[in-house]
């Protein structure tokens, strides 16, 4: 007479729990990075409009940028971005408070060592990693 059992024993359990913790493993750092990334990508079009609107000033304007950064990004044609709700950076220009800006940064909020900036000359773009 044949016995038919019903589930699973412990050791066809255990090793589906270690193959999915060795999955788990190896996928959410890449997901972690990927989202990282993507976050960034808020950073670059912030910076990119910014030297944009900084060039179309230059081209349209004999006169500096006015000394506060609020002013600046409207004289850009852009709203202040660190006004946005659900952002991910902070952005000022670089020197901060100058009438001649030469750059412009994003800052990671929370991780200040994460950051991207753009030459408002050169439209070159340097970043930190995961950017």
């Amino acid at each position: 007479m044949k016995t038919f059992r019903k589930g699973y024993t412990l050791l066809e359990v255990m090793l589906v729990v270690i193959v999915m913790a060795i999955l788990a493993s190896i996928t959410i750092p890449r997901v972690i990075t990927i989202v990282e990334r993507s976050r960034g990508a808020e950073a670059r079009e912030v910076l990119y409009k910014t030297y944009a609107g900084y060039q179309r000033y230059v081209e349209d304007n004999t006169s500096a940028l006015p000394a506060g950064d609020t002013s600046k990004w409207m004289m850009l044609g852009m709203s202040n971005p660190n006004s946005m709700t659900g952002r991910f950076f902070n952005y000022s220009f670089t020197p901060a408070g100058s009438r001649y800006p030469t750059s412009a940064t994003a800052t990671r909020l929370g991780i200040a060592a994460n950051t991207m900036t753009i030459n408002l000359a050169t439209g070159v773009v340097t970043n930190t990693s995961p950017y």
